[in-house]
C-alpha cells in the first residue's frame, strides 16, 4: 500500500486531516454520529479511495522522467490477419468505386460484383450446410483432372477466400462454366436454380471478370506473402514494423510501376513481397495471359491501379501503430 511506505508522522497527518474532512462534511460531530454505520464505512472508503490518488500522483510527480515513461508505457498494435483483410476489403472498394472515368465503364455489372458473386459461387460449389453442388462438382473435376478441387469458402466468414476464389476461377473458368452447364441436366426439372443462373452469367461477364483479375493479382503479389512472413515470424508483434512498412513500399512500387504485371516476361521476384514464388503461379499466368488481350479486358490496368491503391490507403491506415516516432518505434526491448 502506498501509505505504509511514508513515514509515520506523514500517515499520522493525512489520517487526521481525513477524519477532519469527513467529520466536517458531514456537518460536525453531531452529524458525523447520526450517520449510520454503512454510510460511515461508505464515507471512508471514498475519501480513502481519493487518497491514495493524491499521493500515489505526488510519489509519480516526483520520479525520473525514464521511469515516469517506463509505467506510462502501454501500446496496441491491430491483428495481422485483420490488418490483411481489411486491406483486401479496401482494395476492392476502391475497384468498385468508379473513381476513374475508364473504371466506371468498366464496373457495370450485377450489384456487388467480383466480390458477390465469389459469395454466390460458394454457396453453389461449397455451401456451409451442404446443400450445393460441392459433391458433384468433386467428382465433375476427378473426371476432367484426375483430382478434386476445393472452392475456397466464400460463402462463409475465411482470410483471402475470395481473392484465392478469384485465383481459383481464373484458372479453370472453362471447367467451372461447363459444369454449371451440366448442372439443370441432371435435374427433373431441367432447370438451373436463381443462384446458380446468376452465378453462370457472372461467371461470363467480362467486366466482373477484370475485377476477379484485380483480386487474384492482389492475392499472389501481397497476401499470401504478407501471411506467410507473419505466420513464420517468431518476432514480438512490436518488432514487425519494418515489414508493414515494406507492404506500404511494395504496394508504391507495384502502383508506380504497373507494367511490372502487364509485362509478359515479368518474374516473382520483382513482384511478390518476400520475392518467393507465387503461391500459385497457374493463377499469375493466366492473369498476365488474359491481360495481353486488351480489346477484350481494355479496363484491367486502370481496375488494378485502383485496387492497389484502395490496399494501400487501407494499410497506411491499419498500420499507423508502427508510424515512426510513435510509441512503438520509440521503444525499447526492456519496455
Amino acid at each position: 500500500m502506498i501509505v505504509a511506505t511514508l513515514p509515520p508522522d506523514d500517515v499520522i497527518h493525512l489520517l487526521w486531516e481525513m477524519t477532519e474532512s469527513l467529520v466536517n462534511e458531514a456537518g460536525g460531530i453531531d452529524g458525523w454520529d447520526r450517520l449510520g454505520v454503512d454510510e460511515q464505512e461508505s464515507c471512508y472508503s471514498n475519501v480513502h479511495h481519493n487518497l491514495l490518488i493524491q499521493i500515489g500522483q505526488e510519489q509519480f510527480d516526483s520520479l525520473p522522467q525514464s521511469e515516469k515513461d517506463d509505467i506510462d508505457f502501454f501500446v496496441w498494435a491491430g491483428c495481422c490477419m485483420h490488418k490483411e483483410l481489411n486491406a483486401a476489403k479496401g482494395g476492392n472498394s476502391s475497384s468498385s468505386a468508379g473513381s476513374l472515368t475508364a473504371k466506371q465503364h468498366a464496373i457495370q455489372v450485377s450489384p456487388g460484383g467480383a466480390q458477390k458473386v465469389l459469395e454466390l459461387a460458394g454457396a453453389v460449389f461449397r455451401h456451409k450446410d451442404d446443400k450445393g453442388q460441392q459433391d458433384s462438382l468433386h467428382y465433375y473435376f476427378e473426371v476432367e483432372l484426375g483430382y478434386r478441387i476445393q472452392w475456397p469458402d466464400t460463402s462463409n466468414t475465411r482470410y483471402h477466400s475470395h481473392s484465392d476464389a478469384a485465383c481459383e476461377y481464373l484458372v479453370n473458368d472453362t471447367l467451372y462454366l461447363t459444369f454449371l452447364e451440366l448442372v439443370p441436366l441432371k435435374k427433373e426439372s431441367q432447370t438451373s436454380t436463381n443462384i446458380e443462373y446468376n452465378v453462370y452469367w457472372n461467371f461470363m461477364c467480362l467486366k466482373t471478370k477484370q475485377e476477379m483479375m484485380s483480386w487474384a493479382t492482389y492475392n499472389q503479389c501481397i497476401t499470401h506473402p504478407y501471411l506467410c512472413t507473419i505466420r513464420n515470424s517468431t518476432a514480438n508483434i512490436l518488432d514487425l514494423g519494418p515489414i508493414h512498412m515494406k507492404v506500404i513500399s511494395h504496394l508504391n512500387h507495384i502502383i508506380n510501376g504497373i507494367d511490372l504485371i502487364l509485362t509478359p516476361d515479368t518474374t516473382y521476384e520483382t513482384l511478390t513481397l518476400d520475392s518467393k514464388p507465387f503461391e500459385r503461379p497457374e493463377a499469375f499466368y493466366a492473369i498476365q495471359c488474359l491481360a495481353l488481350d486488351h480489346k477484350t479486358y481494355p479496363h484491367f490496368p486502370q481496375l488494378l491501379v485502383a485496387f492497389f491503391q484502395g490496399a494501400l490507403n487501407t494499410w497506411i491506415l491499419f498500420s499507423a501503430e508502427f508510424t515512426a516516432g510513435g510509441a512503438i518505434d520509440k521503444s525499447y526491448p526492456s519496455q
